[in-house]
């Protein structure tokens, strides 16, 4: 740059170098799913090719957006093992560049099942010599079936009847 009056010119000043950029592509195909002893697995589509990182959201039921991790430029695969039985964690992943970031992922929701309550004020009423009527307090809301065992002589237990929920 010059500075000008009647009188000439300035000698010029700094010499300036900028350069200039793209922010990233989107990731898409964003997929979540949950793992083996209470995990969930993030898998995704790298859409771009000048990337520096991914950075990885997630947002716990309704809560707040936080950024969880942020991993090296080309990832297309994460697992999140801070995660709880009973939860929805949503996931979401964006690409930045020292150009900016860019727009978002669709969102992914994954439930974490909880194991069911067990039953409560279990009982067995003798019936006869070759039947006995069992009674529970059902109070689990999430189970798929009950299984009853039986206690034989040999000290092993030995399912007996499989009864649908509810």
């Amino acid at each position: 740059i010059f500075a000008f009056n009647e009188y000439g010119n300035s000698n010029n000043s700094n010499t300036v170098q900028v350069v200039t950029g793209q922010i990233p592509g989107a990731p898409s195909n964003l997929s979540a799913g949950e793992g083996d002893d209470i995990i969930v697995w993030l898998k995704w589509t790298d859409n771009s090719d000048n990337e520096e990182h991914f950075v990885i959201e997630r947002r716990v039921n309704s809560g707040a957006w936080s950024t969880i991790e942020t991993v090296l430029a080309n990832t297309v695969a994460w697992s999140d093992y801070v995660v709880n039985a009973g939860f929805n964690y949503s996931y979401r992943i964006k690409a930045e560049n020292r150009f900016g970031e860019s727009a978002c992922s669709a969102v992914e929701t994954v439930y974490i099942e909880s194991v069911p309550e067990k039953p409560l004020n279990f009982r067995a009423e003798v019936i006869s010599v070759s039947e006995v009527r069992l009674t529970w307090l059902d109070v689990a809301d999430n189970e798929d079936r009950y299984e009853v065992y039986r206690h034989g002589s040999n000290d092993n237990f030995t399912r007996i009847a499989t009864i649908s929920r509810n």
